[in-house]
């Protein structure tokens, strides 16, 4: 005669499944997610970066060496050979914004509209850095700063240079910044030597882009990080709320075919004991 055995119970716990299930998606998509930030992050810092040292190189390109050294005194800022000295720095000011702008007031108006703020020669006399050019007009005070101008006259002495500023000038060679801070505000740089005829190092022109204006650069990037990880967050959400929804069908349906199985076979013993 055959025997019957009770059928095998097997652990089943949907909501935990669930949540498990749930969460191990979590947490491969925001490794995933995060690596993809961070290394997207640092290709468009390394892109403006690069970019920002292309520009600096250009406008080495088109200063005076052999008349730089001759601007010694804020007295010369009126003259025709300085006005033509800070010409080509002007121009860059101008030819980093979004829309063609003819004054410098409208530029800073529209700062925000200029990939660049400052552009700049310095020099290094005596283990100190000095600004020589500046395009920017006197008397113009500086947004970020109450009580600063924004042009640096020559032989302004400049003692926040940042690290990279005087490596560039004591190895004559080009060099770029993070973000930091001095009076004018936050910044990133880019610096670029430029020479005399006889092919002598002179100084170095100095582009500065501002913080806020970076960091706007880098936003489309993380906010297409952050869509990804609520998407994802979604999808983790969904499937594992499907485990949960499958596991506990399955677990009913186990239930009750345990309880059938148990009635059948309670049946089936009552029935043998009557026989017997």
């Amino acid at each position: 005669m055959i025997e019957y055995q009770s059928a095998k119970v097997y652990s089943i716990r949907p909501l935990l499944e669930g949540i498990i299930v749930g969460l191990a998606i979590l947490l491969v998509a925001v490794i995933t997610t995060y690596f993809i930030l961070h290394h997207a992050l640092i290709a468009e810092k390394q892109e403006i970066r690069e970019g920002m040292l292309r520009q600096a190189k250009i406008i080495a390109t088109l200063i005076d060496g052999d008349a730089h050294p001759m601007f010694i005194d804020p007295s010369q800022e009126d003259s025709s050979e300085y006005q033509a000295n800070i010409l080509p720095l002007g121009r860059g000011l101008l030819e980093s914004c979004d829309k063609r702008l003819s004054e410098y007031e409208e530029i800073f108006d529209l700062a925000n509209g200029c990939s660049l703020i400052f552009i700049y020669t310095v020099i290094l006399k005596n283990e100190k850095v000095y600004y020589i050019l500046d395009p920017w007009p006197s008397d113009i005070e500086s947004p970020d700063s109450p009580g600063v101008e924004m042009k640096s006259h020559i032989m302004d002495e400049y003692p926040d240079a940042n690290p990279h500023m005087i490596h560039a000038l004591k190895n004559q060679m080009a060099d770029t910044t993070e973000v930091y801070a001095d009076e004018w505000g936050h910044f990133i740089s880019a610096y670029a030597p430029f020479y005399n005829s006889k092919g002598e190092f002179v100084g170095i022109v100095g582009i500065d882009m501002k913080a806020d204006r970076y960091v706007k650069r880098l936003e489309p990037i993380k906010r297409a990080a952050t869509r990804a990880f609520l998407a994802v967050s979604i999808i983790a959400y969904l499937v594992g709320a499907t485990v949960w929804f499958l596991r506990r069908f399955i677990l009913i349906i186990n239930t009750k075919r345990l309880a059938l199985l148990d009635a059948y076979l309670k049946l089936h013993r009552e029935l043998k004991q009557g026989n017997e």
